[in-house]
């Protein structure tokens, strides 16, 4: 198992759940034999119960460079978000490389939208506000070699223009 075969899941998964986080990490974990269900409020509770929560970032980059599947994300009223952590670079020595998709709603009369499109990846500064990327709970899976499947030989390469 590298952590190369999580990033190319989460590059094989983004262009599907770009605009949906929940079912971006749904996806990526159900590759690495994980099973996590419903929306990111209820992800964000599996991972604190079923998974090895880690102290911070830094600990969570670490986790990913080392093969596991690691998930961050914060609770929030409505929505909240979750991330699949991968190896990368660190942004500002704390904030760890991740993947996702984002919820871009509008609400016109009764009817909720989701709308919008993200790059979905870089260092979690970009994927949460200040307010909440401090409060970040996040857990990490061991991955069987045997069932996520490998990279490709084109696969699985980060190519990033930020920290």
């Amino acid at each position: 198992m590298s952590a190369r075969d999580i990033v190319a899941a989460c590059q094989r998964h983004l262009p599907v759940h770009a605009n949906d986080c929940a079912g971006f990490v749904r996806a990526v974990a159900k590759d690495c034999s994980v099973l996590l269900i419903g929306d990111a409020n209820s992800l964000v509770d599996q991972i604190s119960r079923s998974a090895r929560v880690l102290d911070d970032g830094v600990t969570a980059a670490r986790a990913a460079a080392a093969g596991a599947l690691v998930i961050g994300g914060v609770k929030a009223p409505g929505h909240g978000h979750v991330v699949v952590v991968v190896s990368g670079p660190l942004n500002r020595g704390r904030f760890p490389y991740a993947f996702w998709g984002q919820y871009h709603a509008i609400t016109v009369g009764r009817e909720t939208m989701n709308v919008g499109f993200t790059q979905g990846h870089g260092t979690i500064n970009w994927a949460f506000g200040p307010k909440t990327r401090d409060r970040l709970v996040y857990a990490a899976y061991p991955i069987s070699p045997l069932l996520l499947p490998r990279a490709g030989d084109t696969e699985g390469f980060l190519v990033y223009t930020f920290k």
